[in-house]
């Protein structure tokens, strides 16, 4: 799946789901979204948008495999 992603003038970073139009943690999409002209090290990630995304949409079995297929081990911490 493809998100978009949405930046805010001081840099802060959600991601929306494009068929939603609305960020994953619910905050508004306000201003313009300046996700092509801030560079990366300037942007401050939401932790409440990746929690979202990884709980809903990382496939963990397909990332190990492919850990795995390039020769690195996959450590679980219980």
């Amino acid at each position: 799946m493809q998100f978009s992603e949405w930046t805010k003038k001081l840099g802060q970073q959600c991601w929306t789901d494009p068929d939603k139009h609305t960020t994953f943690c619910g905050k508004p999409q306000l201003g313009n979204n300046y996700a092509d002209l801030i560079k990366d090290e300037f942007k401050t990630p939401c932790k409440t948008c990746l929690d979202i995304i990884d709980a809903r949409y990382v496939d963990t079995n397909k990332l190990e495999n492919n850990l795995k297929k390039a020769g690195l081990n996959v450590i679980v911490f219980d």
